[in-house]
């Protein structure tokens, strides 16, 4: 869908990419804990967050997420890794059945979490909406290419069995 030079790594400037890099690496604890207290404390996100799940597994892995895909050098150094990664995380989203709705909010949720540890800089904060938003949406490809692929599944095992 993006062309190599419309791909928010390439669009922005360099000394932009790498002081939000540096800036959200430099911070990502504190955008990690207000991201999750966000959706801690909304009854339709929380339902699918506990805090020892919290606590074992999705800081930590979104911690790494935050530092992969801030990370121009890494991303452009293996495009595809990213695309694959971005894949896998819409496709778990996917199987435990969290609602697109959900993801679009928490995706207003980050860019507001990220905002607040920016300078108040026009061009970086675009920056993170659209690197934000590039991998939000890749991910979102995977996640409804797994709900049609289960779909006609599903279709196809009732079709067997009625048959």
């Amino acid at each position: 869908m993006y062309t190599e030079k419309e791909l928010p790594y390439n669009f922005y400037d360099s000394f932009i990419t790498q002081e939000t890099f540096k800036l959200v690496h430099e911070n990502k604890s504190k955008i990690v804990k207000a991201f999750y207290g966000y959706l801690l404390g909304n009854n339709k996100t929380s339902e699918f967050l506990t805090h020892s799940e919290l606590e074992s597994r999705l800081k930590s892995s979104f911690d790494s997420w935050l530092d992969y895909t801030f990370d121009r050098q890494r991303v452009m150094g293996d495009p595809q890794a990213f695309l694959d990664y971005q894949d896998n995380i819409g496709r778990v989203h996917s199987r435990i059945n969290i609602g697109l709705f959900l993801i679009d909010y928490a995706k207003v949720v980050l860019k507001r979490c990220v905002y607040r540890v920016i300078p108040d800089n026009k061009e970086m904060a675009c920056y993170v909406s659209d690197v934000i938003d590039y991998a939000v949406d890749t991910f979102n490809q995977s996640y409804l290419n797994e709900v049609l692929e289960n779909t006609r599944h599903r279709q196809s095992l009732r079709i067997v069995a009625s048959g």
